[in-house]
């Protein structure tokens, strides 16, 4: 029998989860026949920096340990190492660092008077809000009703120990 060309080595069954706890991806896949081994590589997505661990032929798992990290999407992709030890084509998924908290708006962004409007944190513990930079002393709550213009921000702790910061989101005052 031939030997299988390196395009031809795939890797079958790769998933990739987050694990909060710990801030980690956890990979798994199904162990391939005629592999060397494997070449796991992952990314932030928009960063150049990839980061590269090569694993030995009976590895099913990995788990990838994340920087406290503002970045919402990290890439990450894994290859068989066929018999030339190059790696074969690479499989990949994005996964969603669900704890970096992203504001929705409730309302209009628009204040006229003494009206109000609504944020929300997608994240439902663990929430410090800010306007223009400043904390918001007692405003820890996933919903912030606001009634001043101003940049608004949230940062949310993670179960690791890390923070992180939305997106901003810009009220108006009419």
């Amino acid at each position: 029998c031939a030997a299988l060309a390196c395009e031809d080595v795939l890797v079958s069954g790769m998933t990739a989860t987050l694990n909060t706890n710990n801030n980690s991806i956890d990979v798994q896949w199904t162990t391939g026949t005629g592999v060397q081994g494997y070449t796991l590589r992952w990314w932030e997505k928009g960063s150049s920096t990839i980061n590269t661990r090569t694993l030995d032929a009976s590895s099913t798992n990995a788990t990838i340990a994340l920087s406290c990290s503002n970045n919402f999407i990290y890439r990450v992709e894994l290859a068989a190492i066929c018999a030339t030890g190059q790696p074969g084509t690479f499989t990949g998924i994005e996964v969603a660092n669900s704890q970096v908290p992203q504001i929705s708006l409730q309302g209009p962004d628009i204040i006229c008077g003494t009206s109000t409007t609504e944020l929300r944190s997608s994240r439902s513990s663990g929430n410090q809000w800010y306007r223009d930079g400043q904390v918001l002393a007692g405003a820890t709550s996933q919903a912030l009703t606001v009634s001043e213009p101003g940049v608004y921000t949230v940062r949310a702790t993670g179960a690791a120990g890390c923070t992180y910061e939305s997106n901003e989101l810009f009220i108006v005052q009419n």
